[in-house]
């Protein structure tokens, strides 16, 4: 939990982030882990802080509407060839 913790850091010290999101990127994080599986799909990224705390293993398929916030998330995940960031909304129009 604590490499954990300094991840986090240097990863909002870098995109900037609401104080009590942090605890919310880590409960997510711990929820995904609890359900096992080998790939996530993720609605409504944001920054890809989730994406940033999950194993490397993982494979992450993320969306977003904001291309803004794909950016973010698609430089801090840099380095983690199992990301994949798209703007795209989840809701069908009809």
């Amino acid at each position: 939990m604590r490499y954990e913790l300094k991840r986090l850091d240097a990863a909002l010290a870098r995109f900037p982030n609401r104080p009590h999101h942090n605890i919310r990127h880590l409960a997510i994080k711990d929820e995904v882990l609890r359900f096992g599986g080998n790939s996530v799909l993720v609605l409504g990224c944001g920054k890809g802080m989730v994406e940033y705390l999950l194993p490397h293993g993982l494979s992450c398929i993320s969306l977003d509407i904001s291309l803004k916030e794909i950016e973010n998330a698609t430089e801090l995940n840099r380095y983690l060839g199992n990301r994949c960031f798209v703007v795209a909304s989840a809701l069908s129009r009809a």
